[in-house]
């Protein structure tokens, strides 16, 4: 009873005490930010919970009939309140701890429930099982230069036990880490049938992905307003159809080269071109130029915050300098694609001169290049409306163009790095990546890259099939759907089942 008397007075004197003091009480005790507030890092245990006797910590007008709370609280007598307790955060989920508070350096007695942590945790059998689908899942969607996005976050929510805050910015390190390795293995080829060109197409990603950057803007919003049901009948459709799509392009092409003598011929004579002597032509200003626009868009995109994140310069929601930095890059892009699209005109042309036009490649003409930034633009929308990632929707595009898979698949994962990376460097500097796990997905994502893109290389050669390469990409996007609509669907009715259009500003701090 002494004890706890005690220790009640130490909380109430290191609660307002300042940081020197609380560094004093508990020295090991690092801060990191979770949803814009300070949490302890420590993962506490019923042994090293340090709350007093009775208390009960604040408690929210929110009722809670269900019995559940969302943003880490948890229902204590029909009301959501913070939590004071590790066993009170795993009622509802076995992977969350009961992450402490301070307040002006002082410690909190209570907190929020969050993920813990992996290295000053416990390795649990739910870490064991998503980790080895992270593996197996990276290394099949590396083939077909997708990501894997749409099959990650669900296994995030659904097997790892992470909350939707905090599985996306983890997909995002898992992917970062399989384009990096797609990166390495891919950089230095050159195209089979056309050796003087890169296996990327780094032209073609450069018309692709500013676009496809501009439509993720407008489907974020689309993401805050649409009510749940909308999103996942448009899921259905929209990913259904491209399932269907590359599946029939993917049977198309196996038969075209079984039955196509001539075919196989021309793939037997142009690995003779391929030799060493004959240099490859990369294109330094295109690739520069995507790495400039792609880091001015993340640097806009944290500076300006949203979509749950918080600005970093402490600009609100709905503002008007809210506004400013999100239909600033609406204009630069516009312009920059339409350069970017006659300079492929002027490239094109110079190639057919020149007689190096190869099977496999596109035949760009003004409307094939307005097509594909409509094209881009959609696929930025949906991608984040969506939640799926853009090398699910990128890849078929590419496919129907005309590209040839192994290049589908190569500029694909190239265009994915950028964008990974991107979100992965927005999550950290927010504070809402979970390092420890992030470390560990970015490496698994490689080694599953390394592994997953030299056996299907290798099934590619053996077989002369690259037919193979569209089936991956069909699979990985017929499994993403599934996954994510079964998330969607598991999210709507835990939610409530919300049939309203929702105005982003609504619920904009003023």
């Amino acid at each position: 009873m002494y004890s706890r008397i005690l220790l009640a007075i130490v909380l109430f004197i290191s609660s307002n005490a300042p940081a020197v003091s609380s560094s004093r009480t508990k020295p090991t005790f690092d801060v990191y930010r979770f949803n814009s507030v300070d949490f302890i890092t420590k993962d506490t245990t019923d042994s090293d919970d340090f709350t007093p006797f009775n208390y009960t910590g604040p408690v929210t007008h929110i009722t809670c009939p269900k019995g559940k709370c969302a943003n880490g609280y948890v229902c204590v007598n029909g009301y959501c309140s913070d939590c004071i307790s590790t066993s009170q955060c795993i009622e509802e989920n076995s992977q969350q701890v009961c992450k402490y508070m301070i307040s002006n350096g002082g410690l909190l007695p209570y907190g929020l429930c969050a993920h813990k942590h992996l290295f000053n945790a416990k390795f649990t059998l739910y870490d064991g099982l998503s980790f080895s689908i992270f593996f197996v899942a990276a290394a099949i969607s590396a083939g077909g230069g997708v990501g894997g996005g749409g099959i990650f976050v669900p296994v995030l929510i659904l097997v790892a036990r992470f909350t939707t805050k905090e599985a996306i910015p983890l997909s995002n390190t898992l992917v970062a880490g399989a384009s990096v390795a797609n990166l390495i293995q891919n950089f230095g080829k050159k195209r089979p049938r056309n050796p003087t060109k890169t296996l990327i197409d780094f032209s073609t990603a450069l018309l692709i992905e500013p676009l496809t950057l501009l439509g993720t803007t407008i489907g974020v919003f689309l993401h805050q307003i649409f009510p749940g049901y909308l999103i996942i009948l448009l899921l259905a459709i929209a990913m259904g159809a491209t399932t269907i799509k590359t599946t029939t392009k993917g049977i198309q092409t196996y038969k075209k080269e079984r039955a196509a003598d001539e075919e196989r011929f021309l793939l037997a004579s142009s690995l003779s071109l391929n030799d060493e002597s004959i240099k490859a032509q990369y294109p330094w200003a295109d690739i520069v130029q995507l790495i400039l626009i792609l880091a001015v868009s993340t640097t806009i995109s944290t500076l300006r915050g949203g979509d749950g994140s918080p600005s970093l310069i402490g600009i609100l929601q709905c503002s008007p300098l809210y506004w400013i930095f999100t239909v600033v890059l609406f204009p630069l892009i516009i312009l920059f694609s339409i350069f970017a699209g006659w300079r492929m005109l002027k490239r094109n042309q110079i190639e057919l001169d020149k007689g190096i036009k190869m099977p496999g490649d596109i035949l760009w003409s003004a409307k094939k290049i307005l097509l594909v930034g409509i094209f881009s633009l959609f696929a930025g929308v949906l991608a984040s409306l969506l939640g799926v990632g853009g090398g699910l929707i990128k890849a078929p595009v590419l496919l129907e163009l005309g590209l040839s898979p192994d290049v589908t698949a190569a500029t694909s994962s190239y265009m994915i790095l950028f964008t990974s990376l991107s979100s992965s460097i927005q999550y950290l500097l927010l504070g809402r990546l979970i390092l420890d796990y992030g470390l560990i997905f970015f490496f698994i994502g490689i080694v599953a890259s390394f592994f997953g893109q030299t056996a299907l290389n290798w099934m590619v050669s053996k077989y002369n099939r690259k037919s193979y390469i569209i089936f991956v990409i069909a699979a990985v996007i017929g499994l993403s759907t599934l996954l994510l609509m079964v998330t969607e669907v598991l999210s709507f009715i835990g939610s409530g089942g919300s049939d309203k259009f929702t105005w982003i500003c609504d619920s904009a701090p003023s």
